[in-house]
């Protein structure tokens, strides 16, 4: 541990001396004045240097440094020029308490060896790291500056979430959009051409409004509200479902003066159309075993009912195939199934009062069948495309209602 030390020790004295010969290498390398001033000084072997002894205390000194030898110690001094030795040497000696000097003379050559420029001891570490974040910045400062000419148009479509737009047929709508310059340091522009709507199912397109049109300086890191408007188209014939339309936005973008357009990436939303009434198609199979059919289906409600609906559920099926059907769903009432048998089929329905609903809802039941043998998959199939669902205000309802009773006396009651 001792040698590591007195190694380590050595090495730093070493590594010291050497910054300070460079020093004095670079000062002898100037042709002007002065030329440095060299003294030694015979010194006893237990000298060292005193702790308030500072090279700043006598004026000229450039640095000093004691040797030790066999039989002889020296100390040696390096000033900047003869009279500054002359004018500091008494001074010099007594903080150092040393003798007269043993010998005097100014340095007028030097030779040491020569090191690439790329070597260690040309440059120190913390000059090579200076260097290198001094390169780095200048670079970026650059990159910075000259954006105006050479910067990407990096600009992006935003819409406000990640869900679809609504709308409801033949009436009026609107999307909100969000254009984004990505660009740093430099402003851009952006031209839409088109915006328009097409069924995802196929189709033509449909033109859409946007506005603006035209962004003449969306400065670095700005963001720019946009507006898509238009009015929903009809929609497909005998569908129950909304149609889905894939809304798209085309333009191009410019950032530096000497980039081309770009065109905007693609960004598609859907548009779904809803019908102006509940819609509500056919339920799906989910399960069939044993003598059970499990259906699953949704009702499509495009505006608000505060009040609820009434729901009404019909099945018809073949005479003596269907023992009961149950329909479940939220309700704010009590389920009322009722059961018609003739020769040819067999009508059930089942009926309640929803709760309030939300516009552009999806309003979700199953329904469960309960047959008189087992069932099968295909059985299962026919009754769920047998299987209708309404919902109606509750006051049309009302009126349905006495208009079934009178007209069909045999339906029946078979609740409980």
């Amino acid at each position: 541990m001792l040698n590591m030390f007195t190694s380590a020790k050595r090495f730093l004295a070493e590594w010291g001396l050497r910054r300070r010969f460079a020093s004095l290498n670079q000062t002898l390398g100037n042709d002007a004045p002065p030329i440095p001033y060299l003294a030694t000084f015979e010194i006893p072997p237990e000298f060292f240097f005193p702790k308030d002894f500072k090279v700043k205390d006598c004026r000229g000194l450039l640095f000093c440094h004691a040797t030790k030898g066999e039989r002889i110690n020296k100390l040696s001094s390096y000033w900047v020029d003869r009279e500054s030795f002359n004018l500091f040497a008494d001074r010099f000696n007594r903080k150092l308490n040393l003798p007269n000097p043993e010998f005097a003379g100014s340095t007028v050559d030097i030779k040491r060896r020569e090191k690439a420029w790329w070597q260690p001891d040309h440059f120190s570490g913390r000059e090579w790291i200076l260097a290198v974040f001094a390169l780095v910045g200048a670079g970026l400062g650059l990159r910075d500056y000259t954006a105006v000419l050479f910067a990407a148009p990096d600009v992006v479509l935003v819409y406000p979430d990640a869900g679809h737009a609504n709308a409801v047929v033949g009436q009026d709508f609107t999307v909100p959009l969000t254009a984004s310059s990505e660009v740093r340091f430099a402003p851009a522009s952006v031209n839409f051409r088109s915006a328009s709507i097409r069924l995802k199912s196929g189709g033509p397109a449909i033109a859409v409004s946007l506005n603006p049109q035209i962004l003449p300086n969306l400065a670095a890191g700005q963001s720019q509200a946009l507006t898509i408007s238009g009015s929903a188209p009809q929609r497909t014939p005998t569908s129950l479902t909304p149609d889905v339309y894939d809304l798209i936005v085309t333009g191009d973008a410019k950032a530096g003066i000497f980039r081309k357009r770009r065109a905007l990436p693609d960004t598609k939303r859907e548009l779904w159309v809803w019908p102006a009434e509940p819609g509500a198609p056919h339920p799906t199979v989910a399960h069939a075993a044993a003598n059970l059919c499990e259906l699953n289906g949704v009702v499509y409600i495009s505006k608000a009912y505060p009040q609820g609906l009434a729901a009404a559920f019909t099945l018809i099926a073949p005479v003596g195939r269907v023992k009961q059907m149950y329909i479940s769903g939220a309700s704010n009432s009590t389920q009322e199934p009722f059961r018609t048998d003739t020769d040819s089929a067999s009508t059930l329905k089942n009926e309640y009062q929803t709760p309030p609903l939300d516009k552009f809802q999806l309003y979700r039941y199953s329904a469960t069948i309960l047959l008189t043998k087992e069932a099968t998959q295909s059985e299962c199939e026919s009754l769920a495309s047998n299987l209708t669902a309404s919902l109606q205000s509750v006051i049309l309802r009302a009126c349905i209602g006495l208009q079934r009773v009178s007209a069909s006396p045999e339906m029946s009651n078979t609740a409980g």
